[in-house]
């Protein structure tokens, strides 16, 4: 075995002592909706030893101040650290996997509801070509319906091996948290307990869903204008007004700084009426607050674009980059062309 082989080893040895054998089914099913069929435990293990990296490292930047404590008392605040620190660090890393996993299950399911109403045409077709439902499910796998195939084929298998249609189906259904597919595979289970005519029912069905995703493009249509309102806000007008209440403080600072010196070159009496004090607010740190300020901005209105024109908020996070990216830019191009046009005034 290489080196790479005997660490990767150890790192799966970590994952799995560290993941209880309790939780482990729910893990694992979590990570099935999002394609993911082996619960990996070499990426727990990895987090563990990174949380542990970070921890030191913190630690040895404050072991300056805690060298000099009583040895109790050094004890009991190494304790602490470990158990604070190195428990946030190994909060953050799982909430960071649990939100990458979350979206890749959230685009998994927008993917099959994209051609979910494909998919029961294919099916209706093999159901009026006189196929049985788990025959016309199997048939109706191809290549370019994705995601909604692969779980397709996980079903038909598991109908192969003796399960009903309608409980495999509502495992299906169960497992995403997609109202569209509950609806139409809904339908289709009542259909073949009640063994109506499931061509009809799958037809009417594909239809309701292209009415359903008609009306979601106009309502995505009439929400443009709030979408542009805000992404111009965020963008344009908060990075802006950033910049210009940097450039005042610029100027309120020279200003002051020359009646300071006025004041002081008068004396007596002029010297008291024309003193002025200093700004509390330091120049690096508003910039700061500004960049904060606009990322905080950018993050969240990512999020309310997303809820106007998709209809969810998980759809915003690939917005958060642009809109943070371009905020930033645009108060880094604004701040030093408005220094370069005050400048001259100060």
């Amino acid at each position: 075995m290489t080196l790479k082989d005997d660490f990767g080893l150890v790192l799966e040895m970590f994952g799995k002592a560290f993941v209880p054998e309790r939780v482990r089914p729910g893990i694992r099913a979590h990570f099935q909706k999002a394609g993911i069929y082996v619960i990996p435990y070499k990426l727990f293990g990895l987090l563990f030893l990174l949380s542990v990296s970070i921890t030191s490292a913190l630690y040895k930047l404050a072991w300056s101040t805690f060298k000099g404590y009583a040895v109790f008392k050094l004890v009991f605040s190494t304790f602490l650290f470990w158990a604070i620190v190195g428990g946030a660090a190994a909060a953050l890393m799982i909430a960071v996997v649990y939100i990458w996993i979350d979206v890749q299950i959230f685009r998994r399911t927008r993917a099959m509801e994209g051609v979910l109403s494909d998919f029961l045409t294919v099916m209706s077709e093999n159901l009026r070509a006189g196929m049985t439902v788990d025959r016309a499910l199997w048939k109706a796998v191809k290549p370019e319906f994705g995601v909604l195939s692969a779980e397709i084929k996980i079903a038909s298998k598991k109908v192969m091996t003796g399960q009903d249609v309608d409980t495999v189906l509502r495992e299906l259904t169960e497992k995403y948290d997609s109202p569209m597919m509950k609806r139409a595979f809904g339908l289709i289970i009542e259909a073949i307990k009640a063994g109506g005519e499931i061509a009809e029912i799958i037809d009417r069905t594909v239809e309701n869903i292209r009415q359903n995703n008609i009306l979601k493009e106009k309502m995505m249509a009439n929400a443009v204008q709030f979408t542009i309102f805000i992404s111009f806000i965020v963008m344009v007008i908060a990075p802006g007004l950033f910049a210009l209440a940097y450039n005042l403080l610029v100027m309120i600072q020279a200003f002051g700084a020359k009646l300071t010196v006025a004041g002081a070159t008068a004396g007596g009496a002029a010297s008291t009426f024309l003193s002025f004090g200093g700004v509390a607010v330091a120049l690096d740190d508003f910039k700061f607050f500004s960049q904060l300020c606009i990322t905080i901005i950018g993050f969240f209105a990512a999020m309310i674009v997303s809820s106007i024109s998709k209809g969810d908020i998980k759809s915003g996070l690939k917005y958060v980059p642009t809109f943070v990216l371009v905020g930033l830019l645009v108060y880094t191009f604004l701040l030093k062309t408005l220094l370069a046009i005050f400048g001259g005034l100060v």
